[in-house]
């Protein structure tokens, strides 16, 4: 509990790849207070989020008080308000985005996790995510949260976790 980003708060500058932010609320007082600020995140400063997730944080998921704040590849999804203040997003999936939010190549459509409602916030293959985020030289041997390769296919997924490709080779089971 506190008055600011209980997931992160950030004062100062920050870059932040392959997180994952969910379940974090802020009590403050008696309640959903209007002193509370940033439920996932909440930043005065300068921050930028890259294939980071935020999903199903109390009323705010990500809140900017000042500075610039910029979100690339990410997902930021089941939040009251996604996003608060001008925050930069690009090649990212919002479901409900603030009314200040920049959006460049954005979506709005379900991430299609395996299972949220157990914590599980991977993408299923159906997922509109897979292989459409920003795909960066910088990227390359480069890991999501769970160790995957982020190269599986022609993009990065969007997200926190890629989506493993298939198998090279040919599998066959004999019994």
């Amino acid at each position: 509990s506190g008055m600011y980003g209980a997931g992160i708060y950030n004062a100062g500058t920050m870059g932040v790849t392959n997180c994952l932010l969910y379940g974090n609320w802020l009590q403050y007082a008696s309640g959903n207070d209007p002193y509370e600020h940033g439920d996932g995140i909440y930043s005065s400063g300068n921050l930028s989020l890259q294939n980071c997730t935020v999903v199903y944080n109390g009323n705010k998921g990500i809140e900017r008080g000042a500075g610039n704040l910029t979100l690339d590849s990410s997902i930021v999804w089941g939040n009251i308000t996604d996003t608060t203040g001008v925050v930069s997003c690009a090649y990212s999936t919002l479901s409900n985005a603030g009314a200040q939010a920049l959006l460049t190549n954005c979506i709005a459509a379900d991430p299609l996790f395996v299972a949220a409602i157990s914590n599980n916030y991977r993408l299923t293959k159906s997922s509109p995510c897979r292989d459409a985020g920003t795909t960066g030289l910088w990227m390359r041997g480069t890991f999501d949260l769970y160790g995957n390769s982020r190269f599986q296919g022609g993009r990065v997924d969007i997200g926190a976790c890629e989506l493993p490709g298939l198998p090279l080779g040919i599998v066959i089971s004999i019994r």
